[in-house]
């Protein structure tokens, strides 16, 4: 599958293509695989590009996929799911603390970071809703 991969602690410039990098599966209960559609860069994956956050968000190996907010289209469930069905459109947060694998053509995903998106919203605009959304609405006059 095709990856957005980064080397090391650099910037978006020093992205590149890996036409090979491998696709995930399924193997766990709470998991999803989504075909990604649409990801969201937020000043958070700058910082984890940067190195800026290493001490709490550094990965677990280089070169790894950066990204955390994305959406998708469920193409593989675990076995007894009964949230989330094969073809379902989503919206995922990153799994804490790292925001990783969002630039990938397939992305493993957590139940519990994920929700269907309505009709009527792009997969564009549910890319931007998982943590800057979720960022906009805490500033929110209650």
């Amino acid at each position: 599958m095709k990856a957005c991969t980064i080397a090391g602690y650099e910037d978006l410039d020093s992205l590149t293509i890996d036409l090979e990098y491998p696709r995930p599966a399924v193997t766990e209960p709470g998991t999803l695989l989504i075909k990604t559609c649409a990801v969201s860069l937020a000043p958070g994956d700058v910082r984890v590009l940067s190195g800026m956050t290493s001490l709490m968000q550094a990965p677990t190996r280089f070169p790894y996929v950066p990204g955390g907010d994305s959406s998708g289209v469920v193409v593989e469930v675990y076995p007894g799911e009964t949230r989330f069905r094969v073809g379902d459109h989503v919206a995922c947060v990153f799994s804490e603390p790292r925001p990783f694998d969002a630039l990938a053509e397939f992305r493993l995903v957590l139940t519990k970071n994920v929700a269907k998106v309505p009709d009527p919203v792009s997969m564009v605009d549910a890319s931007t809703v998982p943590s800057s959304g979720l960022t906009a609405y805490s500033f929110k006059e209650h």
